[in-house]
């Protein structure tokens, strides 16, 4: 079986956009927006060095709601997939709105489910890296070996969601560059 590097998209591998048209801090809703966070690339290399699998697990919900295209997505994800050098087929996106209640939404598994499925993973021997409460939910639900929160963990808001949500992460990284010592 192999093991994974599961990862957030937004605010974990890219940076959040200032959005004109929404007046808001949001994911890219096209290719010309789509930047890497420092050290992704670095993180990439050092899991592929120790041989996990760097697998994308990523909610989409601008789909549904009609921000993002599914054309600009696949634009970005192949750009993103070429910038990390990793396969597309390593990228899962839930695009349902969080009233869609579906299966596949994080802190939801499903995405989880069909990487494994997919590329035969074992979640005990996995990690799972994101920026939010629900990517630390949904790695402590697949039983993954740890979980890393991407952020600064003084901020008082976010621990105490954390706790209410019982999604407190296993460590915490200031970015990607720090996150690489728990592969």
């Amino acid at each position: 079986m192999n093991k994974a590097l599961f990862l957030d998209r937004d605010g974990t591998i890219n940076i959040m956009v200032y959005n004109d048209d929404h007046g808001s801090v949001d994911s890219p809703f096209k290719p010309s927006q789509f930047k890497l966070a420092r050290g992704a690339k670095d993180l990439i290399r050092a899991a592929k060095e120790r041989n996990y699998l760097p697998i994308i697990v990523s909610n989409q919900p601008s789909v549904a709601k009609g921000n993002l295209t599914r054309e600009n997505l696949a634009a970005i994800t192949s750009q993103m997939c070429e910038e990390l050098e990793i396969p597309v087929d390593c990228v899962y996106y839930c695009m349902h709105k969080s009233e869609d209640k579906c299966a596949c939404r994080k802190p939801a598994i499903g995405l989880f489910e069909q990487a494994a499925k997919d590329h035969d993973i074992d979640m005990r021997a996995s990690l799972m890296i994101g920026d939010g409460w629900n990517d630390i939910a949904a790695g402590k639900k697949i039983g993954a070996a740890k979980t890393v929160l991407i952020g600064r963990k003084d901020r008082t808001e976010l621990i105490n969601l954390l706790v209410e949500k019982d999604a407190m992460p296993d460590a915490f990284a200031r970015d990607l560059i720090e996150a690489v010592q728990f592969l």
